[in-house]
């Protein structure tokens, strides 16, 4: 169990956008919410690139971003990129989960 515990108290309140394009995947969010995480769900890249630019220099940036590795319009390596690209969200940590690969993708997330 998390809750409670150092790693629980890690999480509390860490500010974390989610790109979740399918509704029945938002099984997630809801998990998140339960390790008293504070979740932004959206649908879309454009929606998150927004989201993320909003946020960038506020009081409250973005600590995680989770995504999929297959993203409606773009690939997510180079979503993460994009993300990544920005000096002002250095602290913006981004996550990406697959269920399929290609050899080199481990390399690619360095």
């Amino acid at each position: 169990p998390v809750r409670g515990s150092e790693a629980g108290r890690e999480l509390h309140g860490l500010r974390v956008l989610v790109l979740e394009g399918d509704p029945t995947g938002r099984g997630v969010e809801r998990f998140l919410r339960s390790l008293s995480m504070r979740v932004t769900t959206v649908e879309s890249e454009r929606a998150a690139l927004e989201q993320l630019e909003e946020a960038t220099g506020g009081p409250q940036p973005y600590d995680l971003v989770l995504m999929r590795y297959s993203v409606p319009t773009l690939d997510g390596f180079d979503l993460a990129k994009r993300i990544d690209r920005s000096p002002e969200r250095s602290g913006t940590r981004v996550m990406m989960v697959a269920s399929e690969g290609q050899i080199g993708d481990g390399a690619r997330c360095k």
